[in-house]
This record gives C-alpha cells, sequence and structure tokens, in this order.
C-alpha cells in the first residue's frame, strides 16, 4: 500500500479529491470508468439534440417531395388526356380529308350536274368558301339544366347542378357531370371567315368556364358547311345515353323514378328497366351583333313526349328560345327554364334529380327572361326575372284517380319570377379538381295563379294562387370537397316541381301548402373519377285520400370519365312515398348509366 500525492491546492476533480487517503491502481479504475461514461453520455447529449431537429426537418422535406411528385402527377395525367384527345383530333380529321378525297374523285353520273351546295331563294349567292374555323364544344346539358348549361350549353361544361350543383353543382348543380366533346360548325356568307364566337353565358355559370374555353379553343378544325342565310353560325352537339335501372319497389316511372307506388296485395314489386329518352341534340344558333349585343339562339330536344312521368318516347323540345346578350346584360323568350330555384344536385338519373323530394324549380315554360350582371374584382352579383306561362309543358301533375276528372289552365295572368345570386370564385391552383365556385349564395321566389276545372264537385272551375320562395348555397372547400344545397317553401308548386307534384286538394278546392330541401356532398377522387351523396325531402298538406303526403330520396354514385366524349357512371338510390290513406311504401333502386358525347 502507497498514499496518494499530497496537494497543496483545492482539488479540482473527483479524482484529486482523494487526497492523502490510502489507495491502489485497481480501486481508482472504476471511478475514471464512471467519469468516462459521465464524459460520454454529455457528448452525445450535446450531439442528440442537432440529430432530432435534423430529422425533424428530414420529414417536412419528405412531406414536401411527396406533395410535390403527386402535383407531377396530376399534371402528367392532364397532359396524357390532352395527347390522347390530341390524337383523336388527328384521326378524325385524317378520316374527314379522305372523305373529301373520294369525293372529289367520285366521276359524276351521266346527266347530272358537279355536286355544289344551292343556297335557298331568300339567301344571297354563296361566296368564296372561306378558310376553316375551330368549333367550339358543346356540353349537353340535363333535363333541368339552367340556361347556362343548355341555352348557351356551347363551350360549357354541365357536372352538379348543377351544377353545383352542379352539382349540380353545376355550377354543380348543373351537374352535373363530366367532360364536354367536339361539335360541328355551320357557316355561311363573308363572316364565315371570323373566328367561332364564344357564348355569353347568362349568369354565375359563366366565372367557371375557364377550362371548358381552353377546351373550345384546341378543338379540331371543321370545314364550314354553306347555312341558309350569311352572317349565321349553328354549332351541333348533343349526346346518346343509355340507362339501366333496377327497383325493388313499383315506382313512378319505373326508368327514372320520382316517387313509390302504394303496395298492391299480390303484385311483385321489382322492376327493370332499359331507356334512351335522356339523349339529347342541341343546335346553338349564332347571328350578327347588333349595338352591342350578340343575337342568337338555342333549341335543345330530348328523345321523351314532354311528359316526364308519363315514361313514354318522343321528341321534346327542352329550350327553344332566341336571345340577346351582351357584356352586362341578357334579354330571351322562348321556352326555357324556371328563374325560380334553378340549382340541381349531381344525380345520375338526372332527369328526375329529385324533384317532387324537395328540388323545386327546374320545369320549362314559355316565358320573357331579362338577366342584368354586375361584376366587383372577384364577386358577380346576378339579378333574373321573368313573366312565363303559369303551365310547365314538360310535367303534368300525377294523380292516383282518373286524370280526366280535373283539368289545369292559366287565367290569362302570366307568372312572375326573380332571382338574385351571388358568386364568388375564389383562388385556385394547379391542384384543385372540382369546378364548384368557392361560394354562391341566391334567393328566388315565384307568384302566379291558374284555373282549375273538376267534374267531382259542385265547383266547376275556380282559381288558385300560388307562391313560393327558395334559398341556395354552394360552398368548395378545399381542392376536392364541395357542399350544395337548397330550401323552400310555398303552396301549390306542383307545376314548378314542388309539393310532390300537387297543385289543389281536389276534395276541398284549397291550395296545398309544402315545405322541402336537399343537401348534396362532392368529392372529387380525380381528374377522372368524382362522387355524390345527398338526401332530400318534399312534405305537403293535403287531405284527399291519394294525396301525397312526403317523399324523400338519398342517393350516393360515382362519375368516371375516361374521356372528354365518354362518361359512365353507377348510383344507388333510396326513396320512400307516404300517402294520407294509402300508406308509405319504400324502396331502392340501382342505375348504370354510359353516355357518348358529339
Amino acid at each position: 500500500m502507497r498514499a496518494c500525492p499530497t496537494r497543496d491546492v483545492a482539488p479540482k476533480g473527483p479524482l484529486e479529491g482523494l487526497v492523502g487517503r490510502p489507495c491502489s491502481e485497481r480501486a481508482l479504475a472504476p471511478v475514471r470508468v464512471a467519469a468516462a461514461a459521465c464524459a460520454l453520455l454529455s457528448l452525445l447529449a450535446i450531439l442528440g439534440s442537432p440529430c432530432r431537429a435534423d430529422a425533424g426537418d428530414t420529414a417536412g422535406e419528405i412531406a414536401e417531395l411527396r406533395r410535390r411528385i403527386e402535383a407531377q402527377r396530376l399534371q402528367l395525367d392532364r397532359q396524357r388526356r390532352q395527347i390522347e384527345e390530341q390524337e383523336q383530333r388527328l384521326r378524325d380529321q385524317e378520316k374527314m380529308l379522305e372523305d373529301l378525297a373520294a369525293r372529289a374523285d367520285r366521276p359524276a353520273t351521266r346527266g347530272s350536274e358537279p355536286t355544289a351546295a344551292a343556297p335557298a331563294p331568300s339567301a344571297p349567292p354563296p361566296g368564296p368558301t372561306p378558310p376553316t374555323e375551330r368549333a367550339a364544344i358543346p356540353a349537353p346539358a340535363p333535363v333541368g339544366a339552367s340556361p347556362a348549361a343548355a341555352g348557351a350549353a356551347v363551350g360549357t361544361t354541365v357536372t352538379g347542378s348543377a351544377a353545383v350543383g352542379t352539382s349540380s353543382g353545376a355550377h354543380p348543380s348543373a351537374a352535373p357531370a363530366g367532360p364536354v366533346s367536339g361539335a360541328t360548325t355551320l357557316a355561311s356568307g363573308p363572316d364565315a371567315a371570323a373566328p367561332a364566337l364564344e357564348p355569353v353565358l347568362p349568369d354565375e355559370h359563366r366565372l367557371h368556364s375557364e377550362q371548358s374555353r381552353e377546351l373550345a379553343r384546341e378543338a379540331p378544325v371543321i370545314p364550314p358547311i354553306t347555312a341558309r342565310f350569311a352572317g349565321v353560325r349553328v354549332r351541333i352537339g348533343g349526346s346518346l345515353r343509355t340507362t339501366v335501372n333496377t327497383t325493388t319497389a313499383r315506382m313512378q316511372p319505373d326508368a327514372t323514378p320520382f316517387f313509390v307506388l302504394p303496395k298492391i296485395r299480390g303484385v311483385s314489386e321489382g322492376t327493370t328497366k332499359f331507356d334512351a329518352r335522356l339523349s339529347s341534340i342541341l343546335f346553338d344558333i349564332r347571328g350578327l351583333s347588333i349595338g352591342g349585343f350578340q343575337l342568337g339562339g338555342s333549341i335543345y330536344a330530348y328523345l321523351f313526349n314532354g311528359d316526364l312521368l308519363s315514361g313514354k318516347y318522343g321528341f321534346y323540345p327542352g329550350f327553344a328560345y332566341v336571345d340577346a346578350t351582351s357584356e352586362n346584360w341578357r334579354f330571351a323568350f322562348g321556352l326555357q327554364q324556371d328563374v325560380f330555384s334553378p340549382l340541381m344536385p349531381s344525380m345520375v338519373d338526372r332527369m328526375s334529380a329529385m324533384a317532387g323530394s324537395g328540388n323545386t324549380g327546374n320545369s320549362f315554360k314559355t316565358q320573357l327572361r331579362a338577366e342584368r350582371f354586375f361584376r366587383r374584382g372577384d364577386d358577380l352579383f346576378t339579378l333574373q326575372g321573368s313573366l312565363s306561362d303559369a303551365i310547365a309543358s314538360n310535367i303534368k301533375p300525377p294523380s292516383l284517380v282518373d286524370l280526366d276528372v280535373a283539368s289545369t289552365e292559366n287565367t290569362g295572368v302570366p307568372n312572375a319570377e326573380a332571382r338574385f345570386a351571388w358568386t364568388r370564385e375564389g383562388e385556385r391552383d394547379e391542384l384543385t379538381l372540382i369546378p364548384w365556385p368557392s361560394w354562391q349564395l341566391a334567393a328566388s321566389g315565384v307568384t302566379g295563379e291558374f284555373r282549375t276545372f273538376s267534374l267531382v264537385n259542385e265547383f266547376s272551375a275556380y282559381d288558385t294562387r300560388l307562391w313560393g320562395v327558395s334559398a341556395e348555397a354552394v360552398k368548395r372547400l378545399g381542392r376536392r370537397l364541395g357542399l350544395q344545397g337548397e330550401v323552400y317553401v310555398g303552396r301549390s308548386l306542383g307545376e314548378y316541381l314542388g309539393t310532390i307534384f300537387q297543385t289543389v286538394d281536389y276534395a276541398t278546392q284549397d291550395p296545398i301548402e309544402s315545405w322541402g330541401g336537399w343537401g348534396e356532398v362532392a368529392w372529387w377522387w380525380s381528374p377522372r373519377f368524382h362522387s355524390h351523396g345527398g338526401f332530400g325531402g318534399d312534405f305537403a298538406k293535403p287531405t284527399n285520400p291519394t294525396g301525397f303526403r312526403n317523399n324523400r330520396t338519398a342517393f350516393l354514385n360515382l362519375f368516371w370519365d375516361p374521356g372528354p366524349m365518354t362518361t359512365l357512371a353507377i348510383e344507388g338510390t333510396w326513396r320512400r312515398t307516404s300517402y294520407v290513406d294509402l300508406g308509405s311504401n319504400s324502396g331502392f333502386s340501382f342505375m348504370v348509366s354510359s353516355e357518348l358525347r358529339f
């Protein structure tokens, strides 16, 4: 044993505190090890903090890289779709050139004149062949589409509502929904060489039609065809649409149900219906400009017989009007959609589109309409008004008794409709998929009267006053999510697809009061896939035994747009209808739809 050396100064470390005590190197070894471990732990603690900070920074960089990769993937998908569309246009142009060459090389038959387009007697002589012009792109509007979607369908996109609505969307409402396709342009006269006119959208949908205008600029170049008058251009579009609808209960009509029929003992409930009545054809006409107003008109027809509830085929012009449009005004006269409550849910079954289940408005009437547009920055204010026929042209209010016992006509005084809407488009970026505006709020109203003839009571004829008010809202949340809906209250709104299609109580001659509404949630999975789900209900107060007490509908669907000309969709729907004395009945339906636009 030996003593550790003695120091005259104060100890400076843990080992130097053992002054004057006997110790050995073996005894000091554990102490040295402990000191070294403490030092090593301190060093690791000092080095650990920057490591954790670096890990946090790395996680943020990874998230940012993922976001950029997702944006690039979406951009590549858009570019791929544009390339496919350009290839299709090139193929169409090659085929057209082959057809023209074949016609030019075809020898004339003996005794025949060279083929030439002979002008109508009242038309001026045809001038030199004008250069080709780019055709705009029409979007076939739904049966209940707004004038922005059908009346000015060329160069617009329909969805929702709407329109959105919209969709659908749409707006959504108008829904609505799918990409648009090319159209044939008819031109004549010295003005035919001018570029194809962009139609002026008559309402707030004008704000979110930028993508459609871009597509219109890229439309195929089509040789003009001589029209009847100089300075007139006609663009042709439409769609071929087929649906298959299977139900678990008897619904009316079975192809595009509005309500569920009462149960009948011993009668099978389920039905399956193949239908093509939603196929359509559009003629969009643009004439001369006079005093800053563009003259034009539209004819948009469907393959049903004019009564949505009949389930029969026919040829029905849903829109047939002339208009004059400027930057701030639009005047129109003819068959158009209601000014009152035009928003629509984005359903595959866009013929019914919750009519009778809270979605009032969207019927077709001949009317004189005026519209005024105000812009303040990113905001668009739209004021609309019309004088319209009291009787809808596309619906006959149903009754479970003999329809011949009563009839309805106007009283000589037109209905008055008005609507005010505010739309804010809001900011968008390259990742925004949903085409709805950031905000849209609207309020509308209607008042009028009609005359009813009855053969079942002592009062053979009587007049009834109708009225209704409605509020609509659309909201885009982020890049993919959207909400829209409406509520209404009124009476005798059967001609406006409200009050579950009822007008008066045939037992008491009293007007039937009602209220209702609907709401929708929309989600865009990708540029080609989007889904919509919603619920709506209409609640009336009739007293006659066969009257509708309430009618409710819920739906969920999926749209797939593989290309600009095609939309495939599926939809599941639940409906429940309650009667005054006939009880209630409910059922499910499943619809599959294919649509080819041209």
